[in-house]
């Protein structure tokens, strides 16, 4: 199943995500301010790590971008979802920080922040490079955009 991201700088500066599944069915939201940045982190990480069941997995077997979020119409996030949003926080809270965190800090706080989950996967040095760097692709993409101008990605899920 592939779903086909559609990332656009809003003329007026209101950004907006659209994604269209095989089926030909869609769904697409504005962003808040800076808000791109966050839905390419989940594209590095589920893109890179093959996750077929969070946010672009969920959105590609029919979830709607209305449906993360209170009051959750289609349920609880599986745990590999919320696996993929700790991830997200823990690789990039070091983005503010002037020395990186180890691959064993960010397995820690992964741990840490999930307390109990079933789901548990740990990150190789590799991974966390990988997921860095497609990342860093993606957000210069995203830089250079002007108003207007539409980014797009795919993801094999």
């Amino acid at each position: 199943m592939t779903l086909v991201i559609s990332l656009k700088r809003g003329r007026n500066g209101q950004d907006s995500l659209a994604c269209r599944r095989n089926d030909g069915t869609a769904t697409w939201r504005r962003l808040q301010p800076g808000f791109a940045s966050h839905d390419l982190r989940h594209f590095a990480v589920e893109s890179t790590l093959g996750v077929d069941s969070a946010f672009y997995g969920l959105i590609a077997r029919g979830w709607n971008l209305e449906d993360f979020g209170a009051p959750w119409p289609k349920g609880r996030l599986p745990e590999e979802a919320a696996w993929v949003e700790c991830t997200i926080a823990a690789i990039w809270s070091d983005r503010d920080h002037p020395a990186l965190r180890s691959t064993e800090e960010i397995n820690s706080a992964i741990r840490e922040m999930q307390r109990g989950a079933s789901f548990e996967r740990r990150l190789t040095s590799d991974e966390i490079r990988a997921i860095r760097e497609c990342f860093d692709e993606q957000i210069e993409r995203w830089r250079r955009l002007d108003r207007g101008e539409v980014m797009e990605l795919e993801v094999l899920v």
